[in-house]
């Protein structure tokens, strides 16, 4: 985490409400499901709100995101990169995670065809790899993301896969 001021950026947030719009629009020429998950999951889990107000996303950071999914976070990471851009960066935020590339790792065949028609097969921001997190080696990062998937496998293979966290 940085020095910045820690932000709790609330649902209703109109910062928030134009980065949730430019974070789940991708979605929609991956069809109907895509954008209505995009849109249901970053709107109403918490978390994502979590790591832009508490900075915990650096700008330039290498994140590998593990059981990514659709590759809601490099949407919205990507999203962020845009708004800081075109100057619509939200005054007493932390600073934006501009710059980040992110490393989505997932199981679900299907979600990495969802991931990669939302947000380019050969992006240079994001890149999507089908594979168990048991096994997929993990490039060099500054951050790692695991949400809602490690409760999924042994508590001894947790161990493995955050043993390889740690050494990447």
């Amino acid at each position: 985490m940085t020095d910045a001021a820690v932000v709790d950026i609330a649902p209703g947030d109109p910062g928030w409400r134009g980065l949730l719009d430019r974070a789940s629009a991708p979605y929609r020429g991956a069809g109907r499901f895509a954008w209505h998950f995009a849109r249901g999951k970053l709107g109403m889990d918490p978390v994502f709100r979590h790591l832009l107000g508490h900075a915990l996303i650096p700008p330039g950071a290498r994140v590998v995101d593990i059981g990514c999914g659709q590759g809601l976070l490099a949407s919205l990471l990507r999203a962020c990169g845009e708004a800081s851009r075109a100057g619509a960066w939200p005054a007493g935020w932390p600073a934006a995670p501009t710059g980040v590339h992110v490393t989505g790792i997932e199981l679900m065949a299907r979600d990495v065809e969802r991931a990669r028609a939302a947000l380019g097969a050969t992006a240079p921001d994001a890149t999507f790899v089908c594979g168990d997190m048991r096994t997929v080696p993990l490039p060099p990062c500054d951050a790692v993301v695991i949400l809602d998937v490690l409760h999924y496998i042994t508590h001894a293979e947790q161990d493995r896969v955050l043993t390889h966290v740690r050494d990447a």
